[in-house]
C-alpha cells in the first residue's frame, strides 16, 4: 500500500501557506530574508517559557472591555517574539511530510502485527540497545553519556530505520541543498505543473511557540514540578522513582505521550537537567552526529500513524491550533543557479555529509 501524495499545486495550497518561486531574484530575496532571521538563534530563544496568565483574575464574560485589553496584550506579547524558522527541503513537491515510521507502517501493513505505531518504534529502540551485547550502550558510556531512548532514536533516524522524527534545519541553505540534491530534472509538462517543482518548508517556532510542544521546555517543567512536589511533601518521603526513572533515561513512553514536539539537534556542551532534591539525578540531552552539526539540524516528532505533519498545522479549527506550514515551491529550472550559489558558500555533499573515514584519509594525504 502506498502513501497518498499531492496531485496538483492547487491541492497543496489547502494545507500550506504556499508560494510559487519561478525566478532566481524571487528565490534570492527569500534566501536573504532567512539568513538575517536565523543568524543569532540560541536554545534559550527556542525554549524560553511564556508568561503565564493567571486565570483566577480573568474578567467575566460581561466585562468586554477588560477581555479586549487581555486579547490586545496577548497579541502584542506574541508579536514581540523572535522569528525562529526551521526548514526542510524535499526534491519532489508531491510528497507529504510523512515520517519514516509512517512509511513503513503503511507500506508494510504493520497494523496487523502491532497494536499501535509506538510499539513498532519502541521495538526498534530496544533491539538497537541490546544488539551485539549492548554495543550501543557501551559506545555511549565511553563518552560518559547514557544510551537514552531519545539518543537511540536519533541514531536510528540517521541510519534509515523507521522513526517518528523528521529532519529539519535552522538554516534555509541546508534545506535548499536537500531540495535539489539527487534531483531528476525530467517532469511531465502537466497542466498544474506539480512535477516541475521542489519544495522547501518553513515552520516558525517563535510565532507558533504557544502551541508547539518543545522537548527541552517539557523536560525543564517536569523536573521543576517534581522538585517542587518533593520539597512540599518532604516529610512524607514520596516515592518518585516511577516518574524520575523514565525521565532519567529519556524513555520513549515518557516523551511519546506529547505526540508532537520540536527537539533540537547538537547543543554545545549539551543541555543538563537536575533535580535539587535528588542529588544523583542528572540528564544531559544532546545529539552526537557529524551530519547534524554540519547541517545545523533539528527534528520534529510526530508519532501519528497516518497524519503527515502538515495536517497538524491547519489553524484554529485543528486540534493543535497551529498556523499552516509555509511552503516554497521552487521551479526545477533554477537548479543551475541554486547549485552555483550553494557551491560559492561551500554548501555541498562533502560539507553536508562529513564522513569519519574520509576526514582521516584527507588528513593523511595533506600530511604526506
Amino acid at each position: 500500500m502506498n502513501l497518498p501524495e499531492y496531485k496538483t499545486l492547487s491541492e497543496k495550497k489547502e494545507y500550506f501557506v504556499s508560494y510559487q518561486i519561478d525566478d532566481w531574484e524571487s528565490l534570492k530575496q527569500i534566501i536573504d530574508q532567512y539568513y538575517e532571521d536565523s543568524k543569532e538563534i540560541s536554545i534559550e530563544d527556542v525554549s524560553a517559557p511564556e508568561e503565564e496568565v493567571d486565570y483566577n483574575i480573568l474578567p467575566t464574560d460581561s466585562d468586554s472591555e477588560a477581555i479586549q485589553k487581555i486579547i490586545i496584550k496577548d497579541q502584542e506579547r506574541h508579536a514581540k517574539r523572535k522569528t525562529i524558522p526551521i526548514f526542510r527541503g524535499m526534491h519532489a513537491a508531491k510528497y507529504k511530510l510523512y515520517t519514516s515510521s509512517q512509511r513503513y507502517w503503511v507500506k508494510n501493513s504493520l497494523s496487523s502485527k502491532y497494536s499501535n505505531i509506538d510499539e513498532f518504534i519502541k521495538k526498534q529502540i530496544d533491539f538497537a540497545k541490546s544488539y551485539q551485547n549492548n554495543l550501543l550502550e557501551n559506545f555511549y558510556s565511553a563518552f560518559n553519556h547514557k544510551a537514552y531512548d531519545l539518543s537511540i532514536l536519533g541514531f536510528l533516524q540517521h541510519y534509515g530505520a523507521g522513526t517518528p522524527i523528521l529532519d529539519w534545519s535552522h538554516r534555509f541553505n541546508s534545506a535548499l541543498f536537500f531540495a535539489f540534491d539527487g534531483l531528476s530534472s525530467s517532469y511531465d509538462d502537466q497542466e498544474d505543473g506539480l512535477e516541475k517543482y521542489v519544495s522547501v518548508y518553513m515552520i516558525d517556532l517563535g510565532k507558533s511557540h504557544l502551541n508547539i510542544p518543545n522537548l527541552i521546555a517539557h523536560i525543564n517543567k517536569s523536573t521543576s514540578d517534581i522538585d517542587a512536589i518533593i520539597k512540599k511533601y518532604k516529610n512524607l518521603n514520596p516515592n518518585h522513582s516511577s516518574v524520575t526513572s523514565k525521565i532519567e533515561m529519556l524513555d520513549y513512553s515518557y516523551f511519546s505521550s506529547l505526540k508532537l514536539f520540536y527537539m533540537p539537534g547538537y547543543l554545545e556542551g549539551g543541555q543538563k537537567f537536575l533535580i535539587e532534591e535528588i542529588p544523583d539525578f542528572e540528564v544531559i540531552y544532546n545529539q552526537h552526529n557529524l551530519n547534524i552539526i554540519a547541517q545545523k539540524g533539528c527534528f520534529m516528532f510526530n508519532n501519528s500513524s497516518d497524519k503527515p505533519l502538515e495536517e497538524m498545522f491547519l489553524g484554529p479549527n485543528n486540534d493543535w491550533d497551529l498556523k499552516k506550514i509555509t511552503c516554497y515551491n521552487v521551479h526545477k529550472n533554477l537548479e543551475t543557479q541554486v547549485r552555483q550559489y550553494l557551491d560559492k558558500i561551500n554548501i555541498n555533499k562533502a560539507f553536508m555529509f562529513p564522513e569519519e573515514e574520509k576526514i582521516a584519509k584527507i588528513a593523511l594525504n595533506k600530511s604526506l
